[in-house]
């Protein structure tokens, strides 16, 4: 919320809730709330899992240490 000489802005997401709601009702709000939401978490487990684990990254650093030795030592 911003305010601008006396009078209150909304957030873009707020301001689109609020709109939703007069337009739907609470009901209509709520049902397209869970379909965002049920949509969201779908493309979630869906998304390819680009994350390192700590193994992953103990290795990487390990092998990188092993190369600036070498060099080191030529």
């Amino acid at each position: 919320m911003e305010n601008n000489n006396g009078t209150w802005k909304l957030g873009s997401a707020l301001e689109n809730h609020m709109r939703l709601l007069q337009q739907l009702g609470s009901e209509g709000v709520e049902a397209e709330l869970k379909r965002i939401r049920e949509a969201t978490f779908e493309r979630m487990r869906n998304h390819k899992n680009n994350s390192l684990s700590w193994q992953q990254i103990l290795k990487m650093v390990a092998e990188m240490e092993k190369e600036k030795h070498k060099k080191d030592t030529t």
